[in-house]
């Protein structure tokens, strides 16, 4: 996979997480403690997150399966089970 595809996919499960969830993007990040601007960096278009940014910290991820209470190894690598 390239890095534009491995991106795109985390947003894809983040999308279906955050959907799922009946979280708001704000409500999420409240309950992370991301900035709305981050989470919005997050959902960017995966280009952006390519050549502006080196990738989506696990830090990050690790806080966002949480709060949408998804397994972190699903939401950043598409492993295992969702919950």
């Amino acid at each position: 996979m390239t890095d534009f595809e491995i991106v795109a996919a985390f947003q894809d499960r983040l999308r279906n997480a955050i959907e799922l969830s009946g979280m708001s993007r704000g409500q999420l990040s409240r309950s992370t403690g991301e900035c709305l601007a981050g989470i919005r960096f997050v959902m960017a278009g995966p280009e952006n997150i390519r050549y502006h940014h080196q990738g989506i910290k696990i830090a990050r991820v690790y806080r966002l399966a949480k709060a949408l209470g998804v397994e972190p190894g699903w939401l950043a690598f598409g492993e295992g089970d969702q919950r």
